[in-house]
């Protein structure tokens, strides 16, 4: 039997599915910010940490957020 690998960081598209959002969304709410890990070449592999994304949802849900989701700038 093996183990399946569960992942700590997320692509973007990745991201959106797990918070269950279109990427669409993601970009315009989600104000959690990606790790950059080394890429390929000079550009950095922009990654969502899924603890961060987590921190995310319990912030918007928690009962004195007055809305619940901010625009993200």
């Amino acid at each position: 039997m093996t183990t399946p690998v569960v992942s700590r960081y997320l692509k973007r598209p990745d991201a959106a599915a797990y918070l269950g959002v279109s990427v669409k969304y993601f970009r315009r709410h989600v104000d959690v910010r990606p790790k950059e890990l080394p890429g390929r070449g000079a550009k950095p592999l922009l990654m969502w940490a899924v603890a961060d994304l987590d921190a995310w949802v319990e912030r918007v849900s928690s009962p004195k957020s007055r809305s619940g989701i901010r625009r993200a700038s």
